[in-house]
């Protein structure tokens, strides 16, 4: 169950139940692996396992995976599109445009608003 506004404890509790947990930040200490008895398999959204204990998630005959370059494409465009952006003076073009709106019409765009 994907919720980022509860805790991790609270989406343990409610998914007791659940054979596979997939995070990307979360610490998974012993105390969530105990939380889920049917767990066989974490997966870390991300590369890297440093916030998940490893060690006894194994001791517990659970797997741990990962997926390190599940997001290197995507990074890989906005390099490319923040380049492009610098080049073209898109940011600062963007700022002075608001700003002549703002300054012309400051009841039509505040906030990003249409007329109130």
């Amino acid at each position: 169950m994907q919720d980022a506004d509860t805790p991790i404890a609270d989406l343990i509790a409610a998914n007791s139940d659940a054979e596979v947990l997939i995070v990307r930040s979360e610490k998974i200490t012993p105390v969530e692996i105990d939380a889920l008895p049917n767990l066989k398999l974490v997966v870390r959204a991300g590369a890297g396992f440093n916030t998940i204990d490893i060690k006894y998630a194994r001791k517990k005959n659970i797997d741990v995976m990962n997926t390190p370059g599940a997001n290197s494409n995507a990074v890989a465009e906005e390099g490319i599109a923040m380049i492009l952006a610098a080049y073209r003076y898109i940011i600062p073009y963007t700022v002075i445009f608001y700003f002549a709106l703002l300054v012309t019409r400051p009841q039509q765009h505040r906030h990003g608003k249409g007329k109130e």
